[in-house]
């Protein structure tokens, strides 16, 4: 199994709904940094460094856990839930944000806050030299501290065989060529999986847990026909999620959240996703959960998206708004 190995400046790095609960709002969501093993964390105020010199090989970089080999020892970092971050380490990382924060240690443990947003690290030296570390984040830094604490015990490697064992159960890849592309793919799909909340009843995705951390119709449609070539379930959930957002008019909106939707709406391409989940799934009755959404949607776009009765579908556009002038259409970045 050949996973992706390559370090990008961008790359998300959050807890994926797959394997728990997260949440949309003060979601603890990374990105990876410039350097490697530099990690950016809510819109960048707080940056981790592990200053670890020499070569460094990446035995995997994914979405949720990263491991290497160095010339100082072993590194591993994983999300062991939606605010808690563990691992091994030859070096002991750095805190640095560009934006004035606090610092407390208390009963062995750093706290780094500003306002009510706080994150605490705790260690302890293994046997071989290693630190073993606790990062967690918290809206209450007494909070993130006694979590750091709880989560120093747990089973590294047994976190460590679990997230690899999430690519080893999936579809083999039937082209080496592409191998290290196809399971980078499905990395960047899990990481983008939301948890149930609020309003939506199953897991959900999202193009971009930051900054497009929203569902979109478009988006969703396109994962679940991605996803279900590997998990039926996951993909239904998908559609599952953006159906039961629909208004009582019949109206699907461009973007939902948890709690809200707006007013417009993109080119009909659910009724492809569902039948795409059905084609690989073989759920007849998924079909039928599912063609009331669908007609409801198609009634609404032809009673408000065709003016002139002529067939064709109208998409509304803002000719004012100059970041964009593609509107429902889906055209995004055309020169249209």
């Amino acid at each position: 199994m050949k996973l992706n190995k390559i370090w990008g400046y961008g790359h998300l790095f959050a807890f994926s709904g797959v394997d728990g609960r997260n949440r949309y709002y003060n979601d603890f969501v990374g990105t990876l940094g410039w350097k490697p093993l530099e990690f950016f964390f809510n819109d960048e105020w707080m940056k981790i460094y592990f200053p670890i010199k020499g070569r460094k090989s990446f035995r995997a970089v994914t979405g949720d856990f990263v491991d290497a080999k160095t010339q100082s020892g072993d590194f591993f970092i994983a999300f062991a839930g939606a605010d808690t971050l563990v691992g091994y380490t030859p070096v002991l990382p750095t805190f640095r944000s560009q934006i004035k924060y606090h610092h407390r240690f208390t009963c062995g443990v750093d706290i780094y806050f500003r306002g009510s947003d706080s994150y605490a690290f705790y260690h302890k030296k293994m046997e071989n030299g290693l630190y073993k570390f606790v990062i967690h984040h918290s809206v209450s830094w007494t909070l993130a501290r006694g979590r750091a604490l709880h989560y120093i015990d747990i089973d590294v490697e047994e976190l460590k065989k679990a997230r690899y064992g999430y690519f080893k159960n999936m579809p083999k890849c039937k082209d080496k060529r592409y191998e290290s592309l196809y399971y980078k793919a499905i990395s960047t799909n899990k990481v983008n999986v939301h948890s149930p909340e609020g309003k939506i009843p199953c897991r959900w995705t999202t193009p971009d847990r930051v900054p497009h951390r929203h569902m979109w119709l478009w988006d969703s449609a396109f994962h679940a026909m991605a996803i279900t070539t590997y998990n039926g379930e996951l993909a239904k959930d998908a559609l599952r999620a953006v159906f039961s957002m629909q208004r009582e008019d019949g109206l699907i909106a461009t973007v939902m959240t948890p709690d809200d939707c707006g007013s417009t709406t993109q080119p009909q391409v659910l009724a492809w996703a569902v039948w795409s989940v059905y084609q690989k799934t073989g759920d007849k009755a998924f079909l039928q959960e599912s063609v009331n959404a669908l007609d409801r949607y198609l009634t609404w776009d032809m009673e408000n998206r065709d003016t002139n009765n002529n067939g064709l579908l109208e998409w509304f556009t803002e000719p004012d708004y100059t970041d964009c002038k593609c509107g429902e259409s889906g055209w995004d970045n055309s020169p249209r």
